[in-house]
């Protein structure tokens, strides 16, 4: 036991030192993990969609690796909005990129720091494809608010997860109920504040299958339900985190990212492919990491320009 707390500590300083927490538990905890989705879906709280294209294909029940697995981490870090420009037609356009999207660089990846202390003493680490935000909150790191998304003191909801695998057995088992925000039992300020009715007054979890970031975040194009108006981010939405009185000291927290300039812009509304995309745009979106949503963010801007040009 003293050989794990002494260990603990030193992870407790690696990844402190870059700002992250963190907790873990014994890997076992992951088939709770899974049963709880595979239970909300069963009972219908969870839409067939939802669970067919957004959860079934990111998680990894029974991963193959080459330890036994006998510890999982949880882990976060800050990660505030990034303001993204776009020159189009001689004007210049700001759009925000929510918190979560921006993947950690390598050098403070916190798997990178974790590896950094367990690797030397014995012990291995792999990414971990499971619930992370359910584990964040089954092991007291955060807390849901009732717009869904988790918060951690100090942080708001402007954080991301990243979880691994490690054949390091937890010192002590965090595992417990999930908790939600004192403050969520008589607020009802993001619920007003959804455009789309995400948030009801009927049930805890919300509605995914009708909540804006779904819909900007795949094909096809959008529902004609959606009001243009409501779009706020370039891809995903701001609208419950950015009322919430729990993301009071952090509301404000933006940092400047990339500008795409005028041809970078009309290559973008033009979807086109990345063969078509010189080094220099392919770098500026991996630094924002939405390389990923090449194929839809021309769509998403096409709306956010149209909206904004009728206010010239």
């Amino acid at each position: 036991m003293v050989i794990k707390e002494n260990i603990t500590k030193l992870l407790q300083s690696a990844l402190g030192s870059k700002g992250y927490m963190f907790r873990v538990v014994d890997a076992s905890r992951s088939e709770e993990l899974f049963q709880e989705i595979n239970d909300r879906h069963a009972r219908g709280e969870i839409d067939a969609g939802v669970y067919d294209t957004e959860l079934t294909p990111n998680f990894e029940p029974a991963p193959d690796l080459d330890f036994q697995p006998r510890s999982i981490f949880i882990m976060a870090g800050p990660s505030p909005p990034i303001s993204v420009t776009f020159e189009n037609e001689a004007r210049s356009f700001s759009y925000v990129i929510p918190p979560t999207y921006r993947y950690f660089s390598d050098d403070v990846h916190p798997r990178t720091l974790l590896a950094g202390v367990l690797g030397p003493r014995g012990f291995k680490v792999a990414k971990a494809r499971v619930p992370m935000k359910l584990l964040a909150t089954r092991t007291g790191l955060s807390k849901y608010g009732k717009n869904n998304i988790s918060y951690i003191e100090g942080f708001g909801s402007f954080y991301r997860l990243e979880a691994a695998w490690s054949d390091f057995p937890a010192p002590s088992d965090a595992w417990q109920e999930p908790a939600t925000l004192d403050q969520c039992s008589t607020c009802k300020a993001c619920q007003k504040a959804c455009p789309t009715g995400v948030i009801g007054p009927d049930r805890f979890l919300v509605h995914v299958e009708r909540c804006l970031t779904y819909f900007n975040e795949n094909k096809p194009d959008f529902p004609a339900w959606i009001d243009p108006s409501w779009h706020n981010c370039l891809v995903g939405c701001m609208k419950c985190q950015l009322i919430c009185p729990a993301n009071k000291q952090v509301k404000d927290w933006i940092v400047d990212g990339e500008t795409f300039s005028e041809e970078e812009t009309r290559l973008i509304l033009d979807d086109a492919p990345r063969e078509q995309l010189d080094d220099a745009t392919i770098t500026k979106l991996e630094n924002l990491s939405i390389i990923e949503y090449l194929d839809i963010i021309g769509r998403n801007l096409r709306v956010l320009l149209s909206r904004d040009a009728e206010s010239f």
